[in-house]
């Protein structure tokens, strides 16, 4: 129902008095209904509404608030902690920068939409100030504030979290830890409150700074409110595990080098699997994961090209058993794998040229408007949640016609840009030096320091005429190994040191991987005058063996901590086979194979210990398309 259609059911007539007695005898019968004690006092409903509010909207909050009040019990709640799931801390996060160790979270309490540490009458000020108001809207960052319920809008149902945690208070935080999941938590550290400012939208943020901590403790953080002597606290933050390296599979190709090497294993065998369908599109695009185990997917919606003012876009955000946690609307679509980093935020960008860092929770911490459009590329996140993602000027016939690096500080400020001498179409990656780094389409190598200074520049040797998209590097301790359309393996020191190649005799259609051993395995295939796909293994540009498969193209490959190989196929229509996700010992045997209805299109994302996900498609140039996101679980 749209805000106008609500304002048509509103009883205009009521005077404020009679709504504070009305209110005062609700109350009271809440308090006194079989339960022996003296009623509370009347609600603190302002005499007049509130600023910037509709009179009429207004009523219609309150008398929302009155129903929750009474439904719930909660009128005489005062200076409650927070409880329930939406007030927990979802990004208590920790990394490292010159031998510190620095913890971050940021503040949550369901109902507190002015960021005063109350909930009381007065938030509803702001669901009245923001009704109507979608994460399509300018001034969502500041709106979201309202959005208590999470669905993307502000309306009349957001009143029912404050009606909840009616009375809930934050007085600070408590940083807590133990030794092992055996050991009782302690105390580390105490956090007074900070209130924010509703008029940023931002959500206050809470830095501890400590010495380089040894891995092996968990660490939390829980909200108190102190009152009357005693400490009383509410609903624990996610457990933060120092023993983690983070998450398993955060970037395009699993980690910053885009090696497609992850630290846990995935499955040996299946024991059981998971479909979901969510709305829109992920066309050759990761499924990326957070440092909670959520998994985050990429969508457009619309006609699928890239200079499409109509495309629209949700981020999805998965957990691991294979439901919506939540979504958020885009202003344009996505064709971009996201990127997630140890602050717990995900960084996702749109063919608008928007850039989004979004909390595991949806909520919004920026967003940024670049020049040009982006997509079709990986962001590079640091630990620290520094940003660098280039976007594309089009021509008029659509193509690109010039790509530039920016760089966001991780409070969404745009620091600096790079413009390249050529469209690059490969994600950044980090160089042996942490540097971001990128190759442009005619094979330009540009590694920058965090100042903008252009630190290394050379071209990689190719044939005349070859280049290396869409096959970008993956990165082993300064060596960078790429196919290119010439039919090669390349191989090439980021030093500006060329190591030299390996004729293939047919076309390398995946990015190289390297497992343990720094070993390179690869799809490639032969069309003519016999199509074959084939895996192939080299050490240092020797071949050891191939491993052929039916079909006409293997997606990316992905190389768990036992070397095992996860991949899916896209088979063609003459090929009398289904199409399928496997799994490949390293002794060349077929682990498992798990038939798909749909085309298993872009790259395994290994999202966890023992757990595969992928995204399965069928028909992806149709606007009304879905995708179904497919999980795996073993042991």
């Amino acid at each position: 129902m749209t805000a106008q259609g609500r304002l048509s059911q509103l009883r205009l007539a009521r005077t404020l008095p009679l709504l504070l007695l009305v209110i005062s005898v609700l109350v009271a019968a809440v308090s006194c209904s079989g339960s022996g004690q003296e009623p509370t006092a009347q609600l603190d409903i302002p005499m007049t509404t509130g600023a910037g509010v509709d009179p009429a909207l207004w009523d219609e909050l309150v008398d929302e608030l009155v129903r929750v009040l009474v439904q719930e019990g909660t009128a005489r709640r005062t200076a409650a902690a927070p409880v329930g799931f939406a007030s927990r801390v979802p990004d208590l996060s920790t990394h490292h920068v010159a031998g510190e160790t620095y913890f971050t979270w940021s503040y949550r309490q369901h109902g507190d939409y002015d960021l005063n540490g109350d909930v009381n009458v007065s938030d509803l000020t702001q669901v009245g100030v923001h009704f109507g108001k979608t994460t399509l809207s300018a001034d969502w960052q500041q709106a979201q504030l309202a959005d208590g319920d999470g669905n993307g809008e502000v309306n009349v149902s957001d009143v029912t979290p404050i009606g909840q945690n009616f009375g809930g208070r934050v007085s600070g935080y408590e940083l807590q830890v133990r030794q092992d999941s055996g050991s009782p938590w302690a105390k580390s550290s105490e956090h007074a409150f900070i209130p924010g400012d509703k008029l940023t939208g931002i959500y206050p943020e809470y830095t501890r700074v400590s010495p380089s901590i040894l891995p092996g403790p968990q660490y939390r953080v829980v909200p108190y409110v102190d009152g009357g002597g005693d400490r009383q606290y509410g609903v624990e933050s996610n457990l933060l595990q120092t023993t983690a390296s983070g998450s398993p599979w955060h970037t395009h190709r699993g980690n910053n080098f885009r090696d497609g090497l992850v630290p846990v294993a995935g499955p040996a065998a299946i024991t059981d699997s998971w479909e979901l369908d969510i709305e829109g599109v992920v066309f050759m695009q990761e499924l990326a994961v957070g440092m909670d185990g959520l998994l985050y997917a990429a969508t457009y919606t619309g006609s699928g090209e890239i200079d499409d003012p109509t495309l629209g876009g949700f981020v999805y955000a998965i957990d691991p058993a294979g439901s919506v946690s939540w979504r958020f609307r885009t202003e344009a679509g996505m064709m971009l794998t996201p990127a997630t980093c140890r602050t717990g935020r995900v960084i996702v960008g749109d063919i608008s040229g928007i850039v989004y860092c979004l909390a595991p929770d949806g909520k919004q911490h920026w967003r940024v408007q670049l020049p040009g459009v982006i997509g079709l590329n990986s962001p590079l996140v640091d630990d620290a949640g520094t940003v660098f993602i280039l976007a594309h000027a089009l021509g008029g016939s659509g193509g690109v016609t010039s790509s530039t690096l920016h760089k966001l500080l991780p409070d969404g400020t745009a620091e600096w840009g790079r413009q390249l001498n050529d469209p690059g179409l490969i994600s950044p990656f980090l160089n042996s030096q942490a540097q971001p780094t990128v190759v442009d389409n005619a094979g330009e190598l540009y590694s920058y320091d965090y100042q903008g200074t252009l630190a290394q520049n050379f071209m990689l040797p190719e044939p005349p005429g070859a280049f290396i998209y869409p096959h970008g590097p993956a990165i082993r301790a300064g060596l960078m190994v790429y196919c290119s359309d010439s039919d090669q393996l390349r191989f090439h020191m980021d030093d500006d040191t060329f190591e030299g190649h390996v004729d293939l005799g047919e076309e390398g259609i995946t990015m190289p991987s390297l497992n343990n051993e720094s070993k390179i395995i690869f799809g490639s295939r032969t069309l003519d005058p016999n199509p074959a796909l084939r895996i192939n293994h080299y050490t240092a540009g020797i071949e050891d063996w191939e491993y052929a498969i039916s079909g006409t193209v293997v997606s990316d490959i992905a190389i768990d901590s036992e070397d095992r190989m996860f991949y899916g196929t896209w088979l063609a229509s003459e090929v009398p086979l289904t199409n399928g996700v496997y799994c490949l010992e390293p002794d060349q045997t077929i682990a498992w194979y798990f038939p798909t209805d749909e085309w298993a299109a872009t790259a395994v994302t290994i999202a966890g210990e023992n757990l595969l996900a992928c995204v399965l498609l069928e028909g992806w140039d149709d606007p009304q398309s879905t995708t179904k996101v497919l999980g795996i679980r073993g042991d």
